[in-house]
């Protein structure tokens, strides 16, 4: 049996992964078409439709099937549409986070020294400070923007990245296969990409899938606070910051935002607990 077919087995056989895989199919379908699937506008206003309960119908007949906000927008279409901004932040934030952490991460391990030391200690001084006081900081300079927040939490979450890959690296370097390359004369840019990144790739997806959870719970946070995507752009985050006025006479403002982001935050993780199962040997006899 080749290892691919092996791993395919394998993933079948994990009701985490499938579960959350469907879940985050779902996810992703909203969020890439929520164009088509939205049955209103996201920005459309009708004050006197505000504050209606789930499954109202309006004097047009256009049903609500969450209800209706404090300016009578539908908030069906702003949770589908807010899905797609939380995964476009989410996947472009963790791709800056694992190219820019796997990177410095394997020159860090591989060269060691000097460049061990630099990279590291940028790394301790960056944990030392509090994430969210971090982002907010920038965020506070720079300005909010959806592609100021996307570097923005990219660049504060490298460090996990950089570390697996530097242990790892630290380890792959002194392997046989190698000292093998080495002999043969290959350069160290095809020892880093031939031999020991892809050693790597395993631990490294595992990561991005939780780390996606992360992301998209901080940006909830920012946008929670202000610091995030602007009104009137829908974002699950900024809807729970809008309904806390409304927490005793609207209840469906901050529950549906609120359940989306738990689902989503769940399935992550569960694909990563999965995924992680299934890739690390460790786990093969268990």
């Amino acid at each position: 049996m080749t290892r691919a077919s092996n791993l395919l087995r394998k993933i079948r056989g994990n009701k985490m992964i499938l579960i959350s895989s469907v879940i985050l199919a779902v996810t992703f379908f909203c969020g890439a078409f929520a164009g088509f699937l939205a049955p209103c506008s996201p920005y459309d206003q009708a004050l006197e439709n505000k504050l209606k309960p789930p499954f109202f119908t309006d004097p047009k007949g256009r049903a609500h099937v969450l209800g209706t906000d404090q300016l009578g927008r539908d908030v069906l279409s702003r949770v589908i549409y807010g899905i797609r901004v939380s995964l476009l932040i989410g996947i472009m934030a963790v791709a800056i986070s694992a190219v820019f952490g796997v990177i410095l991460g394997l020159i860090a391990g591989y060269y060691g020294g000097l460049l061990d030391d630099v990279i590291m200690r940028i790394a301790d001084v960056q944990l030392s400070i509090p994430l969210i006081l971090l982002a907010i900081s920038v965020i506070i300079v720079l300005g909010s923007s959806i592609h100021v927040l996307i570097v923005v939490i990219g660049l504060t979450q490298w460090i996990s990245y950089a570390r697996m890959v530097r242990g790892q690296a630290l380890s792959l370097r002194e392997k046989d296969f190698v000292t093998s390359a080495y002999a043969v004369g290959a350069s160290d840019l095809r020892v880093l990409t031939r031999y020991i990144l892809p050693n790597t790739l395993s631990s490294v997806t595992v990561l991005v899938t939780l780390n996606m959870a992360t992301v998209i719970v901080l940006e909830a946070g920012l946008s929670f606070l202000g610091l995030g995507i602007q009104p009137p752009e829908p974002s699950l985050g900024t809807m729970l910051s809008e309904s806390t006025s409304y927490l005793s006479s609207a209840w469906w403002l901050s529950t549906f935002p609120g359940l989306t982001i738990m689902v989503i935050i769940l399935a992550i993780n569960l694909f990563g607990d999965g995924l992680r199962d299934v890739l690390d040997p460790r786990l093969e006899n268990y």
